[in-house]
């Protein structure tokens, strides 16, 4: 007869006794006892009698020792079924079958042959560890969902493939405050959920009120040799959460009770770094309610085609959360190009680029502009984040077009959609409105910039010298004229005026020597178109030239315009 595997019946029509071999586990460990056995059914009416269970065939017996038996001969009555066992340990790590049979010895009736199928012996595994991967993040807000305070990496330290594996049934954690003191769970969650990679393997809603939790997992975390598992528990901060912090411990290695997967013997365990193994700190904040905004224009009443990173709006950004409030973050705005009436245009008509710039970083940028859109969103590379109680400025900058189908342009803030601002913690949007007790220059929603005109570059100046210096001077003379510098702007009407601050001069002895001005005169000063000479506080030289400024505000000159200037 052949041998049937499994847990097959094998019954022979002519005969009187039916066989099953007993399901046994897959894998066994070294060491560990392993109960091979058959049932053996009657399939008379009449009593057999000094049936007996006999191993055939066992197919490594070099990895297995037999220990004891249960395997009759006993009587079965007619109808009856028993079981007759062989208890073998196993000695070394491999595959190994047996296969079995019954017989009657006072009739010399035989039953089929039954296999149990392959078993493997593996060896006892050494140990696992635990490392913390931080994932806890530094505050929540209460209502927050799906918080991952705590991830630990449980790794199977043996890396043979015939090592048992380890299995994970449940974890136990301490919950503390700032102090150290124990916190009710209840008191921080709603919900706890527990996940073996992206896998849920337990969740609770009803949360104890005790600050040391055991968490079975409903299906148990097998790790393979040589593997590792990320074992992370997830959390729903409670909307009246008491807490106003907690951190999770893992105390011991009995709070991690990883077991040899066949034996359910635990294994050592260590942690990286040393039990107890714990988070960081974690706040638990108010939602942040609500962030006030202001502005006040800063661009100038002209500016030049081609211009680079010309601001043009001030936006005021504040926190106006009570302490123990969520921070916010500031993610994104969106700005309207408009006409001097205040209607849209088309920003890809005006601009090169609009960017926002936090101090002198540029933590936002556009270069491209929807022909469909007359709104730019700009995201923030760089976010502004801001605690409770904080406030910080953004400056709208432009880079202007050489040319423009358009005379002008002013942008504006037209509601507060335009700002997306986030609590830090969940993502939920927070409200934004008008800091009025911000504002200086009234600028609510709409926020709009003042108008400031297209102009093209100045041309340089057209200059004409005239010396006025007498051939000969007294000591002590006063308001000596002794140069004359006739400006004039020779652009179109369209171009920017000329800003025209000062010159610097070589004073000179006859042999073109330079002297220190401030050692020949009292005071300089300049005359402007005839009017009263405005002199300088004092006299300024530097690597041989001499400063004249023309008044504290300069010269200003529109196109056209022509203005003289005396040197005195």
């Amino acid at each position: 007869d052949g041998a049937v595997g499994g847990e097959n019946v094998f019954t022979i029509s002519d005969y009187d006794l039916s066989v099953a071999a007993i399901a046994l586990r897959s894998t066994y460990s070294v060491g560990q006892s392993i109960p091979v056995g058959i049932l053996v059914s009657n399939l008379l009416s009449t009593p057999l009698d000094s049936v007996s269970g006999m191993v055939v065939e066992t197919g490594d017996s070099s990895l297995v020792a037999l220990d004891s038996l249960n395997a009759g001969p006993r009587n079965l009555a007619g109808g009856e079924t028993g079981a007759f066992s062989f208890y073998y340990t196993g000695q070394q790590p491999g595959p190994t079958s047996w296969s079995l049979r019954a017989v009657a010895g006072a009739t010399a009736e035989s039953s089929a042959v039954v296999s149990t199928g392959t078993v493997t012996i593996q060896m006892a595994p050494s140990g696992g560890n635990v490392t913390l991967i931080n994932s806890t993040p530094t505050a929540v807000t209460r209502g927050q969902k799906n918080v991952i305070p705590l991830t630990l990496l449980c790794r199977h330290l043996d890396t043979l493939a015939l090592t048992a594996p380890l299995r994970l049934d449940s974890l136990r954690l301490r919950i503390e405050d700032a102090t150290g003191a124990g916190i009710p769970a209840d008191q921080a969650f709603s919900r706890i959920t527990l996940a073996v990679g992206y896998n849920i393997r337990a969740s609770y809603d009803a949360i104890p009120a005790e600050s040391v939790l055991t968490l079975p997992l409903a299906e148990p975390m097998i790790v393979l040799p040589g593997q590792r598992y990320n074992l992370s528990l997830m959390v729903d901060i409670d909307s009246l959460a008491e807490a106003s912090s907690f951190r999770l411990i893992v105390t011991d290695p009995a709070a991690v009770p990883l077991v040899d997967d066949n034996t359910g013997i635990s294994v050592p365990m260590t942690a990286t770094g040393g039990f107890p193994v714990q988070t960081p700190l974690c706040w638990i904040h108010d939602p942040a309610q609500q962030v006030m905004v202001s502005a006040s224009s800063l661009v100038s009443p002209t500016v030049n085609f081609g211009q680079n990173d010309v601001d043009v709006l001030a936006v005021g950004v504040r926190h106006t959360g009570d302490p123990g409030s969520a921070s916010v973050q500031v993610t994104s705005l969106m700005i309207a190009a408009l006409d001097s009436l205040g209607e849209p245009v088309w920003p890809h008509d005006l601009f090169s680029s609009v960017a926002i710039a936090r101090d002198q970083q540029v933590i936002g940028e556009r270069t491209w502009f929807s022909p469909e859109s007359t709104i730019v969103s700009i995201l923030l590379g760089s976010p502004l984040n801001l605690n409770y109680g904080q406030s910080d400025t953004l400056r709208v900058m432009v880079t202007v077009k050489e040319s423009s189908p358009r005379s002008g342009f002013r942008l504006g803030i037209l509601d507060s959609t335009a700002f997306l601002v986030r609590d830090i913690n969940t993502g939920n949007v927070v409200e934004t409105v008008s800091d009025t007790a911000a504002l200086q220059a009234g600028l609510v929603f709409p926020m709009m910039s003042d108008w400031t005109a297209f102009r093209q570059s100045a041309p340089a100046a057209q200059l004409c010298v005239t010396s006025l210096l007498p051939s000969a001077v007294v000591a002590g003379a006063d308001s000596v004229a002794m140069v004359a510098f006739e400006f004039t702007h020779p652009g179109a009407p369209i171009s920017s005026a000329l800003q025209i601050n000062g010159v610097s001069l070589a004073v000179t002895d006859t042999v073109g020597i330079a002297q220190d001005a401030a050692l020949m005169f009292d005071h300089i000063g300049c005359r402007i178109d005839g009017g009263p000479v405005d002199y300088q506080d004092y006299v300024l030289s530097t690597g041989g030239l001499t400063r004249f400024a023309f008044t504290e505000a300069g010269l200003t000159l529109a196109s056209g315009e022509t203005v003289r200037v005396e040197l005195v």
